[in-house]
């Protein structure tokens, strides 16, 4: 009975992430290409909506008024700040870099590539030691990823071009900087687990929640942001007429893909979050990257992104370099405790 509910909780975790997640960009992809400058709203709704649904998990009853409190914290608030200052500027930084022309398969890629990061800093800092297979994992993603990069890049010749690929510079720019800080927020979060236990509700809610008031710092970028949603919903562009037994129902796709971004949010972490509780973290990694990969060939099929036999060879290699870190991090087999003998 234990096994088969435990087999139950890893079906929904794993539909919630493929699903999820999975809905989740392309419903972000839809609202980008309506308004590349986005951003700050959108990662803003995503903290705001996830803080609502952890939020019952870290209350409970009181016998004063307000007959409600938090719950005792698990981990001080001195770490959660740190990690929220970290999770708001690489959550922030990845959706702004749609901003400069960065396309969703290359920032999928390159949000694929943490493990590069990982050896790096744990290399400078950590003073870690890495397998020649870990190695060789990292220089695969490391080629993949530049592939990739250099023929996504619009070289071609005239101002304009190079206006744009300046702008494309920068926005690769940006995503090596997200990609720097989710690597330290893995980092963070390992040493806090290692040291104060798990508490992954706890931690999923106060990561999110503590970020808000940060977002009041661009409150002018959002109300200009929500002006632009309102304007490009009212011209008609982005409204579907559905026709319900001779009844014609407007449908407002725009803001019904943010919905979908915010809704697919919850589903995506909440799946992340309990795979975390049910496995490994290499199993965790091993099935985000799978996830990667299928959202980059729904991405291609239904945007239609130029993608060449480069761009399937580079991915191949990021992705590829992926499932070989995780194989290659595996810790060796427990030897079976020798067999006593029968006298």
């Amino acid at each position: 009975m234990v096994q088969s509910s435990y087999f139950v909780r890893l079906a929904i975790a794993i539909t919630a992430i493929f699903g999820g997640c999975c809905v989740n960009n392309i419903a972000l992809e839809l609202v980008v290409k309506a308004d590349k400058g986005c951003g700050v709203l959108l990662t803003f709704l995503q903290f705001a909506v996830v803080s609502l649904e952890a939020l019952p998990s870290q209350l409970q009853r009181s016998k004063t008024f307000p007959y409600i409190k938090l719950t005792p914290r698990i981990v001080p608030v001195s770490v959660y700040l740190g990690m929220v200052l970290l999770f708001w500027s690489s959550s922030t930084l990845n959706n702004l870099a749609f901003y400069f022309n960065i396309s969703l398969p290359l920032n999928t890629i390159f949000r694929s590539s943490t493990m590069v990061c990982n050896v790096l800093l744990g290399v400078l800092f950590l003073n870690k030691r890495f397998s020649s297979g870990q190695v060789l994992s990292v220089f695969t993603v490391t080629v993949g990823v530049v592939m990739v990069t250099l023929v996504s890049l619009d070289s071609s010749s005239g101002d304009q071009e190079i206006s744009s690929l300046t702008t494309q510079v920068l926005g690769v720019v940006v995503l090596v900087s997200a990609l720097l800080l989710t690597t330290s927020l893995g980092i963070m979060q390992d040493w806090t687990k290692a040291k104060f236990g798990k508490a992954p509700d706890e931690m999923r809610f106060y990561s999110h929640a503590l970020a808000l008031p940060i977002f009041l710092l661009s409150y002018s970028n959002m109300w200009d942001t929500f002006v632009r949603w309102q304007t490009l919903q009212s011209s008609g562009d982005y409204t579907y007429e559905l026709d319900l037994a001779g009844y014609a129902l407007d449908l407002p796709i725009l803001y019904l893909s943010v919905a979908a971004y915010c809704i697919t949010q919850i589903a995506c972490i909440g799946g992340v979050f309990m795979l975390l509780n049910l496995t490994s973290s290499l199993s965790v990694q091993v099935v985000i990257a799978l996830r990667k990969f299928l959202t980059l060939l729904l991405s291609i099929m239904y945007f239609h992104h130029p993608f060449t036999y480069v761009h399937w060879i580079g991915s191949i290699f990021a992705f590829g370099g992926s499932f070989l870190y995780a194989y290659t991090s595996m810790p060796p087999p427990t030897p079976a405790p020798p067999k006593k003998k029968q006298n």
